[in-house]
């Protein structure tokens, strides 16, 4: 019985000691736990929102350098949301008008974009530049002059961007066509192709870009009388005449059928499956196409030239080396805008995330994988151009005229809710070109008249 106590009392000895033993890693982990959390620095949200397609190969390549700032930056979290042109710039608005903005905004620089700066919602990022002279020593200053407002920076251009016109080679040779050199070269190509049963332009409604709308407007009007103009809320004679050759291409059947669902996408995809010959598109179609099928049969299928004008002043010259066909040419869609609560709130983690997004290490990633004209100098790495990007640089190098991108010139929430909007009616002749412009300069008056928008 003496000895079956001691056991019983070894027993509650080795029980009580495992329990305190028990309760001491308890108590040490959760000492550990509030000490952790007491210690650890809470993450830093940024989000960014853009209308860069989430299709692209941009799109995919932002959030991919994005989670490689994050794996450098744990205490940083980075989330993209993507809207295309056509929704983009109506929710832009609606969200700073409900104060819910994204941090970062990438888009093109808008005169909607400039609006929103001058009425104090996006950061003034002059002085970022004058204290970081290596940061400011990065851009061409050819590109930074497009996101100046009162002499003030407001956004950070990533790429430079040239609008012409793309013509499939083999499907011109295969009808007995040459490259047009003249406008009338270019209707013969449209009567030729539409008689042989081929759609002669890849042209979608749906897009409120309206590139080709676009090229005819500037091919009518020199650049600063177009900007003098919109400066005074007038739209030149340019954008009429613009407007009634878009319907003279319609009535020679130069679109789909459907041109009037068709969206950016559709139209691209119709011209690069060999579907239609021609497509007027940005600088970064050309990347677009050359990282969808091999260089060598890029060289061979497809080239980019000025369209040509059916304005005599700037008909292309055959015999000269120069083109005179004014080149549209500004910034492109990764142009990186700053909000103004984000810059105050959260000054030097957004301010970090966008230098690293704008440097030399990431800018390489998207000139040699992305394949977009930089607007950056960022070293003496020669950059692997394709026979396409390579043509925009020699047609940029070679124009004697630039104009401005008429769409970011004009407040976009006019130009979509008025000329885009109204394309439809244009082509079936529902409503004449002096008309559309006319609703035009209306709105565009009333949105100044009430603060810009």
């Amino acid at each position: 019985m003496f000895k079956s106590k001691i056991t019983k009392n070894i027993y509650i000895s080795i029980i009580t000691l495992l329990v305190v033993l028990l309760i001491f890693i308890i108590g040490d982990a959760l000492t550990s736990s509030k000490v952790s959390i007491l210690t650890e620095k809470p993450k830093t949200d940024i989000s960014v929102f853009t209308s860069v397609n989430d299709y692209t190969a941009k799109y995919k390549l932002l959030n991919e350098v994005s989670e490689e700032y994050m794996t450098e930056h744990p205490d940083v979290s980075i989330k993209y949301s993507s809207l295309s042109t056509e929704n983009f710039n109506t929710r832009i608005l609606t969200d700073f008008s409900n104060g819910c903005q994204a941090d970062i905004i990438i888009t093109y620089p808008t005169r909607t974009m400039e609006n929103l700066f001058n009425n104090g919602l996006l950061a003034d990022l002059t002085a970022e530049f004058q204290n970081d002279e290596s940061w400011y020593d990065l851009f061409d200053k050819s590109a930074l002059q497009f996101c100046v407002s009162n002499e003030k920076i407001f956004a950070v251009p990533m790429e430079t961007e040239f609008v012409g016109l793309y013509a499939n080679k083999k499907l011109l040779a295969e009808n007995g066509l040459n490259i047009p050199k003249t406008y009338d070269d270019l209707k013969n190509c449209i009567t030729v192709l539409r008689r042989n049963g081929i759609t002669p332009f890849s042209f979608g409604l749906k897009d409120e870009n309206l590139f080709l709308y676009q090229a005819l407007t500037v091919a009518f009007e020199k650049n600063f009388e177009i900007e003098q103009a919109l400066a005074e809320q007038r739209f030149t004679p340019a954008y009429v005449s613009a407007l009634k050759t878009l319907k003279e291409l319609y009535d020679l059947g130069a679109f789909p059928s459907n041109c009037s669902v068709m969206t950016r996408s559709d139209a691209q995809n119709l011209f690069m499956e060999g579907s239609a010959a021609f497509i007027v598109e940005s600088s970064s179609f050309s990347g677009d196409i050359e990282n969808s099928i091999k260089l060598s049969d890029v060289a061979d299928t497809y080239t980019v030239l000025p369209f040509p004008s059916p304005h005599d002043y700037y008909s292309v010259s055959a015999k000269s080396e120069k083109n005179f066909s004014p080149i549209i040419y500004g910034v492109g869609d990764m142009t990186v805008f700053l909000s103004s609560d984000a810059y105050n709130r959260n000054h030097d983690v957004v301010m970090d995330y966008i230098k690293y997004l704008t440097g030399a290490k990431v800018n390489s990633k998207f000139v040699n994988r992305v394949k977009f004209l930089s607007a950056l100098n960022t070293s003496s790495e020669l950059p692997t151009y394709g026979p396409l990007i390579t043509q925009c640089n020699l047609l940029i190098f070679n124009s004697t005229e630039f104009a401005p991108v008429p769409s970011n010139i004009t407040d976009r929430f006019v130009w979509g809710h008025t000329i885009a909007k109204g394309m439809s009616d244009i082509l079936n002749g529902s409503i004449s070109a002096e008309d559309l412009i006319s609703n035009t300069e209306n709105l565009s008056r009333l949105c100044t008249k009430n603060g810009g928008e």
